[in-house]
């Protein structure tokens, strides 16, 4: 939902694009430092990514990767780690595809 950035910006167009698309850009980033402190099996790291990473998901009201991210920011067993690092990024694509097609259209 564009809601909360809509209710920002007071429906001003411009600002919701260039806010989705510094969004993405930075998402972008992090998911890609989360996967590499993830494969490097530094746990700290993918928990400290995924807390920086939240709010830009609580931004577009995404709850599923909101959700994701507060349990990988606190996760209380490492083998739950790999399932959400893998459903962060599938929900993160599908998120960052809808937010692509919405700034396009616009």
């Amino acid at each position: 939902s564009l809601d909360y950035l809509n209710d920002l910006s007071g429906g001003d167009q411009g600002f919701i694009q260039e806010s989705i698309r510094l969004m993405e850009n930075s998402v972008r980033e992090q998911l890609k430092e989360l996967n590499k402190a993830y494969e490097k099996d530094d746990y700290d790291a993918v928990a400290s990514i995924a807390h920086n990473i939240k709010p830009s998901f609580e931004m577009v009201m995404n709850i599923p990767c909101t959700t994701i991210c507060n349990k990988l920011a606190h996760f209380d067993v490492k083998n739950e780690v790999p399932d959400l690092v893998k459903e962060l990024n599938i929900q993160a694509d599908l998120l960052l595809e809808a937010l692509d097609s919405e700034v396009l259209e616009h």
